[in-house]
């Protein structure tokens, strides 16, 4: 039976759902104040924090095929309404759960497959030249472009940078917020945000094309987790499977594979 739970319920506490701590990092927060937190209260969990966000789906490495249809017949029912559904799961339930839609709906499923890493111990980054500093006024419009550009790399959403100039000088108060610089031009920025019990995640990191293979990322990301450390929580990211020298930077600094997560958007027209 599938039933509504909150953040008390004892699956939070299961050595099943702890060893997926990390991956499912996001769930953490959602159940601090979800707009949808269901379960089977024993295998698998969905929940959601807003509509504009993915649902996400934990499920346990022994859940049973039966279970497994239990909970992709109730997630199709739950969401066929929509036009668009996205959401994130392990690889093999993530595909599983977009069948009904493709076969039902004709849905066009576009996927981005993760890697979740988290770095109990920093290893020190090979450029130390780099200077890793905060953002000024002057830094705002690169601010913006760097963000537009994160947009399309990350998600092929193509945005404005004219649009992201607020959100880009809010930047400017985050104390999680870093840039480098060359010739007076952010190139590279990174942030951490997300905080749970254990980890805090980091993200936002991106490098603009003609100064990747320098080692500004990995600098960001080293800085960055060690300001995690410091506050006694374990630094955590996800990175894109489809980017493999985003991957090998991260785990030159420390980071260490903690399992796969594939985020899914379907999309249909009745």
């Amino acid at each position: 039976m599938i039933t509504a739970i909150n953040k008390t319920h004892a699956i939070f506490n299961s050595a099943a759902y702890i060893r997926d701590i990390v991956p499912f990092s996001l769930m953490e927060l959602i159940k601090q104040c979800p707009m949808l937190l269901e379960s089977d209260e024993k295998d698998f969990i969905i929940g959601m924090a807003s509509p504009q966000m993915p649902i996400w789906v934990w499920t346990s490495d022994g859940i049973q095929q039966e279970t497994i249809n239990e909970l992709c017949e109730y997630f199709y029912s739950r969401f066929r309404d929509n036009q668009t559904v996205c959401y994130v799961a392990k690889p093999d339930i993530a595909a599983i759960l977009s069948n009904p839609f493709k076969e039902k709906k004709r849905a066009q499923e576009h996927r981005v497959e993760m890697e979740s890493f988290e770095n109990p111990k920093i290893i020190p980054a090979k450029n130390k030249e780099v200077i890793i500093e905060k953002p000024t006024i002057a830094d705002v419009q690169d601010i913006a472009v760097c963000m537009a550009n994160f947009e399309k790399d990350c998600f092929d959403q193509i945005v404005d940078p004219s649009s992201l100039l607020e959100k880009a000088k809010n930047k400017l108060n985050d104390p999680n917020f870093f840039v480098i610089k060359q010739n007076n031009t952010v190139v590279a920025t990174a942030q951490s945000s997300r905080e749970t019990d254990t980890h805090i995640s980091i993200n936002q990191v991106y490098t603009k094309p003609e100064y990747r293979g320098q080692g500004f990322a990995a600098a960001l990301v080293a800085h960055i987790s060690k300001i995690i450390i410091q506050k006694g929580k374990i630094p955590a990211l996800y990175t894109d499977l489809s980017n493999p020298s985003s991957n090998k930077a991260y785990k030159n600094v420390g980071f260490i594979e903690k399992g796969k997560v594939d985020e899914i958007t379907l999309t249909w027209n009745e």
